[in-house]
């Protein structure tokens, strides 16, 4: 009798997850279930080249493809979301600098929470490669604390870029730590070449 009783049981589980498993494809095929990522997609940069996957550098372009402009320059929602990832740099305040296969972005969080993901970043300007005329790092003063930025690296373009809170400029400060100025400026500068020649 134990026999039967356990066949029966396990006949009526298999019945239960093959019922549930119909509610959940049907539901989905209605739309009533909103799926959600595991993880972020893949990076592919403009090269083409399939890299190991980076939950990082992932997360970053997840974070570029949901950006918002703030009200003052447009206050556009995913505006670069068909952009190309090609490399980022955290910076001091919260900001965020991505390089991607086209432009400079400036980004920072619209609120100060643990995870990149949970609220949008707003964008503070974004300047294309054919329009950045140099780059020059400006140190500030050498006592200033080693949690603030103690550098700027300054982006000099041809025409005027829009700055979120602020006028047009053909002058775009990012504060920097002095220590990984010249990565940044490097980045900046080997992103703008490959747009370049490709």
């Amino acid at each position: 009798t134990s026999s039967l009783g356990e066949a029966f049981t396990m006949a009526s589980k298999g019945v239960e997850g093959v019922s549930t498993t119909i509610k959940t494809v049907s539901s989905n095929l209605r739309g009533d279930v909103t799926l959600q990522r595991r993880r972020p997609p893949r990076v592919i940069k403009s090269d083409g080249v399939i890299e190991p996957y980076d939950i990082n550098i992932a997360t970053v372009q997840q974070v570029l493809w949901g950006a918002e402009e703030d009200k003052l320059i447009g206050a556009n929602k995913n505006v670069y979301a068909d952009e190309i990832y090609e490399n980022h740099f955290f910076l001091p305040d919260h900001m965020l600098l991505v390089l991607t296969a086209t432009r400079v972005i400036l980004m920072v969080k619209s609120r100060n929470s643990a995870q990149l993901l949970e609220e949008p970043f707003l964008i503070l300007w974004a300047v294309d490669y054919n329009n950045i005329r140099g780059t020059e790092v400006l140190v500030k003063d050498q006592r200033s604390s080693p949690t603030q930025a103690d550098a700027l690296l300054m982006l000099y373009t041809i025409s005027a870029v829009p700055v979120s809170g602020s006028k047009n400029s053909t002058e775009l400060r990012i504060k920097v730590h002095q220590k990984t100025s010249q990565n940044v400026q490097a980045g900046i500068e080997a992103a703008q070449l490959k747009a370049m020649t490709t």
